[in-house]
């Protein structure tokens, strides 16, 4: 915005024209998208904003961990902005408004948010013990399935205080399991609702998506005729 001013020098013989440049006002970020909700691999629509007053703009999009609405930076100290946003987690979304062809006017910058939530995993449990056998002595063992891109349960989930094989068929003891041969429903012990013992930073774990059956095989009997 440029403002002209003609003013008559002292001694009356000039005519003195000042000219001042400022930014204006008025120009504002216009998002075409609110505050985003995603799960950790699904991906999503890039955010899109443009300015309130002019048809060609340069927009920048960035992303930093969220760091409070209000009372200091919007972000952790030493976190750069950046291009794109993966893992789960809460997030600013900051875009810059520039008029392309009218450097006289203000950049605009506004924000939004973006949360990734995590994704849930099944979890298939198994095991096998012999007729006679307690529980203690089964063999048994997980599979996690439900991961996406290149993560895998070795690379993406950390076991913390061991995992626990609960026999979910009631009125089962697992101790002291002298039951016929057959197959019984096995689980994982669960706290809050969660697989206990494992951690995920982008993933998660229902007690409800974990199933499997424990195998209970024939003991061999010997057979031994006197003579």
């Amino acid at each position: 915005m440029t403002h002209l001013i003609a003013e008559w020098s002292a001694d009356g013989t000039r005519l003195i024209f000042t000219q001042t440049v400022k930014a204006a006002d008025d120009n504002a970020v216009v998002w075409e998208t609110g505050d985003i909700t995603a799960v950790y691999g699904d991906g999503y629509t890039a955010p899109k904003a443009n300015s309130n007053k002019y048809g060609q703009s340069r927009v920048v999009i960035e992303y930093a961990p969220y760091g409070g609405e209000t009372g200091g930076e919007l972000v952790p100290a030493g976190v750069k902005w950046t291009t794109d946003a993966y893992d789960c987690g809460e997030y600013w979304i900051r875009a810059t408004v520039s008029p392309v062809g009218a450097e006289n006017f203000n950049t605009a910058v506004s924000y939004k948010r973006l949360t990734i939530e995590k994704r849930a995993l099944s979890v298939t449990v198994s095991g096998t013990l012999v007729y006679g056998q307690t529980f203690a002595q089964a063999a048994l063992g997980y599979e996690v399935t439900g991961f996406v891109g290149r993560d895998t349960q070795g690379n993406s989930l950390t076991v913390t205080d061991g995992v626990e094989y609960i026999l979910a068929d009631a009125g089962v003891n697992g101790n002291e399991l002298h039951v016929r041969a057959g197959g019984y429903a096995l689980t994982l012990k669960a706290d809050g609702g969660m697989v206990a013992g494992i951690s995920s930073d982008n993933y998660y774990l229902p007690i409800e998506n974990v199933g499997g059956t424990l195998t209970v095989e024939k003991a061999a009997v010997t057979v031994r005729i006197g003579s």
